[in-house]
């Protein structure tokens, strides 16, 4: 908690179409993902149990943030996605 990142695993729950809860560190990503990463926010066990109530509240908040994982994971960690990437890299640098 605290400092730490998403890991690896956040990305696989993207690609699923899953919520992610996570200390998404938006000042970090949002440098390499525009609109910074899906998810729930949440530094401290108190975060996760706050999202949690919350979530229990509004399930439908569950099922717009799949959808949002699932968009950012075809946007951003696809293959093809990567490849464009890597492909507008190597034209840009020379």
């Amino acid at each position: 908690f605290g400092t730490s990142f998403p890991g690896m695993v956040s990305y696989d729950a993207y690609a699923l179409g899953k919520p992610v809860i996570s200390n998404l560190r938006q000042e970090v990503f949002s440098c390499i993902y525009p609109k910074g990463l899906p998810g729930f926010n949440a530094k401290t066990p108190g975060d996760i149990a706050n999202v949690l109530l919350d979530l229990e509240e509004n399930p439908k908040k569950i099922i717009d943030a799949g959808t949002k994982s699932y968009s950012f994971a075809e946007k951003y960690l696809s293959p093809k996605s990567a490849a464009e990437r890597l492909l507008s890299g190597l034209k840009n640098s020379g």
